[in-house]
C-alpha cells in the first residue's frame, strides 16, 4: 500500500486538477452573471449546507468508507454488512433530521419563499446522495471510479451554470439548479457502473453494526463543525460586521486559495488509506517521517509559484471590484498549508479509531478563529479574516502533534522548514510591498529555482510514477 500512495495520489490528482480548472473558468462567468451580493448569497447557502450536513447524517458516509477500506477484497458478505446498515441508518437520519430542519425553517425563516426552501432541501439530499455513493466507491478501492465521478460532477456543473445562468440568465436560482443537477447525474454514474445496488441485503439490517458505525463517527460531527466555524464564521462576521458585498470578495479570494486546497486534498485522499493500512507496522515512525517532511516542502514550496501567479490572474482577469481580494489571498493559502499539516497528523484519530480524540483541538481552533474575527474584523477589515484562519489553523496543528504522540513520532526537518519558512517570509513581504507586474515576475522565477531545489528528488520520483501509471492504463 506504500507504493500505491503516490500512484493514488496521481489518479487522484489527475481528477480534482480537471475538476478545479473547470470551476476556475467559471470564476469570470460567476462575476459576470452574478452580483457580488448574489455571489456571498450563493456562498452562505454552500456553506450552511457544508455545516447540517455532517448533524442530519451523523457523517455515516465517513464511517462507511473507514469501515470498507480494511475488508479483504474477497469478503462479499462483509461489504453488504457495512454498506446495507450504512445505508439504512442514512436514510433514517435523513428524515429525522429533515423534519426537524423544516420546523425550524417555519417557525423562524418564515420569510423565505418556498421555492428557495424546496431548493435547499433537495440541494442538500443530493448532496448526501452523491458523498454517501463516492465514500462507498471509494472503500471499495475503486480509486479512478471515484476520481472520475469528481470529473463528470464539474463538467455537469459547468454545462448547466451554461443553461440556467447564461441562456436562462436565472441568476442565484440558476446557481442552485445546477449543482442539484450535478450532484444527480453524478451519483447515477457511480451507481451505473460500480453496482453498489448488489451490496445491499434486507438480511444483513444489523443494530450492533450500524451502532459501531455511529460510535466512530458522531465524534467527527464536533470535529467537521469546528471546520465549519473556522471557514463559515468568517462569512458571516464579515457580513455582520463589513456586509454581503465584502463577503462577496472573501470567497473570491477563497477560491484562489482552493487551487492548493485541491492538492493537499488529493494527498490527503491517497495519505489516508495508505496510513492506515500501514498503522499496525512496526516501522510507521520511518515511513510517516519520510512523507511528512516531503509533504511539507512541497506545499510551502508550491505557495511561493500560486502567489505570483494569483497576482496575475486577479489583476487581469477579473472585474476592478475584486482586486481587493487579493491582500487576503496570501493569509487563506498559508491558512490551508496549516489545516493540510492539521489533517495528516489527525489520520492517526481514523487509524486508531478513536476519533474522540480529534475534538479537542477541532473546538479549541475553532474558538479561536471566532473570537479573534470578532477582535480583528472591525479594526482591520477583511485581512482580519484571514490572520484569524491562519493562527485558528496553526493553533490545531501544534495541538495535534501533542495529542499524536502516542501513536507515532514524526521527526520534522527543523533545518529545510526554518529555510522554507524564512523564505516564504520574504516573498510575503515583497508581494504585499510591491505590486507590479515585474516584481511579480521576478518572484515567480525565482519559486520555480526553489521549487525544484526542494522538490528535485520527489519530482523525479513522481515523473517515474506518471509512466508506471501510464503502462497501469
Amino acid at each position: 500500500m506504500r507504493n500505491n500512495l503516490i500512484y493514488n495520489t496521481i489518479i487522484y490528482s489527475i481528477a480534482n486538477l480537471l475538476s478545479k480548472i473547470i470551476n476556475f473558468l467559471m470564476l469570470p462567468l460567476y462575476t459576470y452573471y452574478l452580483s457580488i451580493s448574489e455571489l456571498g448569497r450563493f456562498d452562505l447557502v454552500i456553506n450552511t449546507i457544508t455545516l447540517l450536513i455532517p448533524i442530519i447524517t451523523l457523517h455515516i458516509s465517513e464511517a462507511t468508507y473507514r469501515f470498507l477500506v480494511e475488508v479483504e477484497e474477497d469478503n462479499v458478505k462483509e461489504k453488504e454488512k457495512i454498506i446495507t446498515n450504512a445505508f439504512v441508518g442514512l436514510m433514517t437520519n435523513i428524515i429525522i433530521g429533515y423534519i426537524l430542519i423544516f420546523i425550524v425553517f417555519s417557525f423562524y425563516f418564515s420569510s423565505i419563499k418556498a421555492l428557495e426552501i424546496f431548493l435547499w432541501f433537495i440541494l442538500s439530499f443530493s448532496n448526501i446522495l452523491f458523498t454517501f455513493s463516492q465514500q462507498i466507491v471509494r472503500g471499495l478501492k475503486k480509486n479512478k471510479k471515484f476520481a472520475i465521478s469528481g470529473i463528470i460532477n464539474s463538467l455537469l456543473l459547468a454545462l448547466m451554470n451554461l443553461i440556467f445562468l447564461v441562456m436562462l440568465k436565472m441568476g442565484y436560482k440558476g446557481l442552485l439548479l445546477s449543482n442539484i443537477i450535478s450532484y444527480i447525474l453524478s451519483s447515477i454514474y457511480l451507481h451505473a457502473t460500480t453496482n453498489i445496488i448488489k451490496y445491499f441485503n434486507y438480511r444483513c439490517i444489523d443494530f450492533k453494526i450500524y451502532r459501531s458505525l455511529i460510535l466512530y463517527s458522531i465524534p467527527l460531527i464536533p470535529n467537521l463543525l469546528s471546520w465549519w466555524v473556522i471557514n463559515f464564521s468568517d462569512r458571516l462576521l464579515i457580513s455582520h460586521y463589513l456586509g454581503l458585498k465584502q463577503n462577496g470578495i472573501y470567497a473570491i479570494a477563497n477560491r484562489f486559495s482552493t487551487i492548493l486546497f485541491f492538492m493537499t486534498t488529493v494527498f490527503n485522499l491517497a495519505w489516508q488509506e495508505s496510513a492506515i493500512l500501514s498503522f499496525k507496522d512496526k516501522d510507521k515512525d520511518i515511513y510517516y517521517t519520510q512523507v511528512f517532511n516531503k509533504y511539507y516542502k512541497f506545499l510551502l514550496s508550491v505557495v511561493l509559484l500560486i502567489l505570483p501567479t494569483i497576482a496575475f490572474v486577479i489583476r487581469f482577469l477579473l472585474d476592478d471590484s475584486y482586486i481587493s481580494a487579493l491582500v487576503v489571498v496570501p493569509l487563506l493559502l498559508y491558512s490551508v498549508v496549516f489545516s493540510s499539516f492539521s489533517s495528516f497528523y489527525g489520520v492517526a484519530f481514523q487509524s486508531s479509531k478513536n476519533t474522540n480524540e480529534a475534538v479537542f483541538s477541532s473546538i479549541g481552533a475553532g474558538i479561536v478563529n471566532i473570537f479573534l474575527n470578532i477582535l480583528f474584523l472591525p479594526q482591520i477589515g477583511i485581512i482580519g479574516a484571514g490572520i484569524s484562519t491562519l493562527l485558528s489553523f496553526g493553533f490545531m496543528w501544534l495541538i495535534r502533534i501533542y495529542q499524536t504522540r502516542k501513536y507515532f513520532n514524526i521527526k520534522i526537518n527543523i533545518k529545510e522548514f526554518t529555510y522554507l519558512v524564512a523564505i516564504n517570509l520574504v516573498f510575503i513581504a515583497i508581494f504585499y510591498s510591491y505590486q507590479t507586474i515585474y516584481i511579480e515576475i521576478a518572484l515567480f522565477t525565482c519559486s520555480i529555482i526553489i521549487f525544484f531545489y526542494f522538490n528535485r528528488y520527489l519530482v523525479i520520483k513522481i515523473l517515474k510514477n506518471i509512466l508506471d501509471f501510464q503502462r497501469r492504463s
